[in-house]
């Protein structure tokens, strides 16, 4: 379709030509330059932000399931419960944190993620 062989594309390598004879850089006031520079900043921050997107996710995933009182009451753990205002007990919640801190601090294991290098 683009090929010189085309009849109708023979004038568009001497365009092109012409073009190239003819081209300066742009003013950094050209609105189109700023554009390239606005939209070229929002890509790099999405980018950027994109691992952070995932791994909290993955986390919601991770939470929802196996928080689940009937998951943990078939794996042996003891559902947590919850208050009436809907926080975690805090004798409880105390306990599993230094629990899973003791459990942390004997093994390290990698963060899981998505992404991150």
């Amino acid at each position: 379709m683009f090929s010189d062989r085309n009849p109708l594309m023979r004038h568009i390598a001497q365009l092109a030509e012409q073009v190239r004879q003819q081209r300066r850089p742009a003013s950094s006031d050209n609105p189109f330059l700023q554009l390239q520079t606005t939209v070229s900043e929002r890509i790099i921050a999405a980018l950027d932000a994109w691992p952070d997107v995932c791994d909290g996710i993955v986390e919601q995933i991770f939470l929802a399931i196996y928080s689940m009182p009937a998951l943990q009451a078939g794996v042996g753990i003891r559902p947590r419960m919850r208050a009436r205002d809907g926080s975690p007990e805090s004798s409880q919640s105390e306990s599993r944190s230094s629990e899973s801190e003791s459990v942390r601090s004997r093994r390290r294991l990698p963060k899981a993620g998505c992404g991150r290098r």
